[in-house]
């Protein structure tokens, strides 16, 4: 019989949710190093916060009496902390490897009650008190790479991957629209600066036109409710811009299909930009599409000025401005960077690369 993993999480199954589209990820990667089925146990639940953690608790306790000897390997993603020392106390007892998926550390000034938050306590918490030497960390950032190793905890560094089994070479194609189609993915969180590259775009749409934009993830109502002093600029926005609202996941693809390049702008100066990295990063380069995107985390590693995208180079709307207006004025290297873009996801985000990485793990 072959080993067995489990992968425990109680994050929402929801396909537009980039943790949960990262859990599906890393179940197929584990499944492909080690040759057998990963079985996901989620216990999430449309429920109150409390209540959830309860019966998550109770739901593992009574799952772990089911388990057999061929157990190796626990996978564990965002746990209360009690189900966590549940499962490592019972990993250490039977010899099992535990992994623990870390992506993001929450800082205060992203939450409305700061310190206070209770997904902030617990996402800190876990981060620092649940997370055992003997597990490894699977880290999304070299950040939490350097973080760990000051504390001797041994890490895996995996950042967000690409899906192997789409055939993204569809996606270069000889683009010769006159205007330059721009795309925002995700609903925009605190830490993603979606109001800044608007009022970038606002002023350069005063000298010249050649571009739309198009955000998938935000409706227009929500979109001027979160930032209200832009009604003022209502008109103008609503001549370049169209509103997509929550997407599937087949329908950002085919979004990214007539587009020309994507827009990332975080702010520096958050905790949860420094230790986390853009999903759409790696899903923008893997869909052929060379991004737009100042200096955060290990953005660096990856974009090339000019080669796959432009590389803002201070968290400033004149900086921001400056990278837009060189995509403007490369209408006729698209294809170009098309190509570029798609060899840079493949040479950076592909799950072969790591699940060599994980087979090389035991030997």
């Amino acid at each position: 019989m072959s080993n067995k993993i489990i992968f425990f999480t109680r994050q929402e199954p929801k396909e537009t949710l980039a943790q949960y589209l990262r859990i599906l990820k890393l179940k197929d990667l584990f499944a492909s190093a080690y040759n057998t089925e990963v079985e996901l146990f989620n216990t999430y639940e449309p429920i109150n916060r409390i209540k959830l953690f309860i019966k998550t608790k109770k739901r593992i306790k009574e799952y772990l009496k089911s388990l057999d000897d061929n157990t190796k390997i626990f996978l564990i993603d965002t746990l209360e902390p009690g189900s966590i020392k549940l499962l490592n106390k019972y990993a250490l007892k039977h010899n099992i490897k535990v992994y623990i998926d870390i992506v993001e550390y929450a800082d205060p000034k992203e939450k409305k009650i700061g310190n206070l938050s209770p997904s902030l306590i617990l996402n800190h918490h876990m981060i620092n008190k649940s997370v055992k030497k003997n597990m490894t960390v699977i880290a999304i950032s070299n950040w939490f790479v350097r973080y760990y190793a000051k504390k001797g905890i041994r890490t895996l560094f995996i950042p967000n991957l690409i899906d192997d089994n789409v055939d993204y070479s569809s996606f270069i194609v000889d683009r010769k629209e006159d205007k330059v189609s721009f795309i925002f993915a995700g609903y925009p969180q605190k830490k993603d600066a979606l109001d800044m590259i608007v009022k970038a775009l606002i002023n350069i749409y005063k000298i010249r036109n050649d571009f739309i934009f198009n955000i998938a993830g935000i409706s227009e109502s929500d979109f001027f409710n979160k930032y209200p002093y832009l009604n003022a600029d209502k008109d103008i926005i609503n001549s370049f811009t169209k509103f997509h609202g929550q997407l599937s996941k087949e329908e950002i693809r085919k979004l990214y299909y007539v587009s020309d390049y994507s827009i990332i702008l975080r702010d520096p100066m958050l905790l949860v930009t420094q230790s986390g990295f853009p999903t759409k990063f790696s899903e923008s380069l893997g869909y052929a599409r060379p991004v737009i995107a100042n200096d955060v985390s290990d953005v660096h590693m990856y974009l090339k000025d000019g080669y796959n995208g432009y590389l803002i180079d201070e968290f400033h709307i004149d900086d921001l401005s400056s990278a837009i207006k060189k995509a403007l004025d490369n209408k006729e290297n698209r294809s170009i960077m098309f190509k570029n873009a798609l060899e840079s996801s493949k040479e950076h985000f592909s799950p072969s690369i790591y699940i060599n990485l994980l087979r090389n793990e035991d030997k």
